[in-house]
């Protein structure tokens, strides 16, 4: 009979993961998890987006890094309705979380506000994952506080494969208020100003190939274990 439960649970409730190899430099930088599952929020249906990082190789013992971010989105994906993250790092370390007020979601101990219809970076992966983008298009962007204007760009498609090119404005329209003062390096990377930043998406499988990021002449980039050759 438990047998039987657990399999019943993990089919009401399924995950998807992939598992990615982040260089940095040129150099192995770290891994990471990422895992989309069903879940429930306050009775309703909704997904539940994991990402865990950790530092590798090298890195590791002069830069140790140990990330967990949290994401719980509208069945829609509209909306973001918890959020939590705990990174650490060299002299950085940072704890976030957030709770639901009159259908608002807002960062604890503040008056901050994710707004609805706003995506986070992992919702927004998650979203580009499932939904096959064929012009350009705008879409709003929050992190920790700061809003910023996304341009999603298709570029190049082999395939069911599409390569995307992600633009990040920080919105100037709006009230930006940091909940934290320094954010960790990987969020700092993906979001800092001048970036490039390209993902590929494979649509057969639903799949993140690979994210690059680069400023100037640095860049990171991260492939999903499951095409490296």
């Amino acid at each position: 009979m438990v047998s039987i439960f657990i399999i019943l649970i993990n089919f009401l409730f399924s995950s998807d993961q992939q598992f990615f190899k982040v260089d940095f430099l040129g150099l192995p930088a770290a891994s990471v998890h990422l895992n989309v599952k069903d879940t429930l929020y306050n009775q309703k249906d909704a997904k539940l987006i994991t990402f865990n990082t950790e530092s590798v190789g090298l890195i590791n013992y002069f830069f140790h890094v140990d990330n967990n971010y949290k994401t719980i989105i509208s069945k829609d994906s509209n909306s973001i309705l918890s959020f939590q993250k705990k990174t650490k790092q060299p002299n950085i370390i940072n704890q976030i979380d957030t709770y639901r007020s009159n259908q608002k979601t807002l960062y604890n101990n503040s008056s901050i506000i994710i707004p609805p219809n706003s995506f986070n970076i992992f919702s927004l992966l998650y979203f580009l994952s499932n939904n096959k983008i064929t012009k350009p298009q705008q879409v709003n962007i929050e992190r920790e506080g700061v809003l910023y204007i996304g341009k999603i760009t298709p570029i190049e498609k082999l395939n069911n494969r599409v390569l995307y090119d992600l633009e990040l404005l920080k919105n100037n329209l709006s009230n930006n208020n940091s909940v934290i003062d320094k954010t960790d390096i990987f969020t700092w990377a993906v979001f800092q100003e001048g970036s490039e930043r390209e993902i590929w998406i494979d649509y057969d499988e639903k799949n993140i190939m690979s994210c690059v990021f680069k400023i100037g002449k640095i860049s990171m980039r991260a492939q999903n274990q499951q095409y490296i050759k």
